[in-house]
């Protein structure tokens, strides 16, 4: 039996809510409003510097429950958002290391895309979190009817990193070993210097005793002269 041919694309599909100041409808006919929700998209799959253009990304949106009233900022709407991707085989290969970690960050994503919208949108962050959960879930069903295996990227910064804690490690060696080697050096000096210092200082002490002795015989041989004459 032929082994089945590994197929080009996988299909992802995912929901998320946001809350916004005008309606789903009012939204969707907007298309350079779901233009930047096509991108807000490719980034949460894809990572910060995908966009729409990055793989096929379609989004519908929709009402999700009646108009909410809002004290601080008037009239706002629940809206799901509903998104399906289309992704090459190397791009679902790639997700564990390219989408977003966690809600928090599908999020910031999602409020970068969005940063030149003129509505006021604010995503649920649980919801995110509950799409990414489904991502993985899809993504592992791909690869796995495709025999294909994740593709884990090695941190770029590694090898770099490695040679300069060992860097550090040779100069940290280096400079102990200098020290170590001052101080012998200086330990080496005192010992030196101080042997010479001892014996000048016992030779002085030695001439000054001498002369005290010879200074008393002569005064004693002053004194013998003395009582002769008497």
């Amino acid at each position: 039996m032929a082994t089945p041919a590994t197929p080009e694309s996988g299909s992802l599909s995912f929901d998320v809510q946001i809350t916004a100041g005008v309606d789903a409808a009012t939204l969707a006919a907007d298309a350079a409003f779901v233009g930047m929700m096509a991108d807000a998209g490719a980034k949460i799959l894809l990572g910060s510097s995908a966009d729409r253009s990055s793989a096929t990304i379609n989004v519908a949106l929709d009402d999700a429950s009646v108009r909410r009233l809002s004290v601080q900022e008037g009239s706002s709407y629940a809206i799901t958002a509903s998104y399906t991707a289309t992704l090459s085989s190397a791009q679902m290969q790639q997700l564990a290391t390219t989408r977003a970690t966690d809600g928090a960050a599908a999020s910031s994503l999602f409020n970068a895309a969005l940063a030149n919208s003129t509505y006021t949108i604010i995503p649920d962050e649980a919801s995110f979190t509950a799409a990414l959960a489904s991502v993985n879930t899809q993504t592992t069903e791909f690869l796995t009817d495709a025999g294909l295996s994740p593709t884990v990227a090695t941190p770029a910064l590694t090898q770099g990193s490695n040679v300069t804690n060992a860097s550090a490690s040779s100069a940290y060696a280096s400079d102990a070993n200098a020290s170590d080697a001052n101080a012998s050096g200086a330990n080496a000096s005192d010992a030196t210097s101080g042997s010479p210092g001892g014996t000048d200082g016992e030779e002085e002490d030695s001439g000054a005793h001498s002369s005290a002795t010879l200074a008393v015989f002569a005064m004693g041989a002053v004194v013998a002269a003395s009582l002769a004459l008497i």
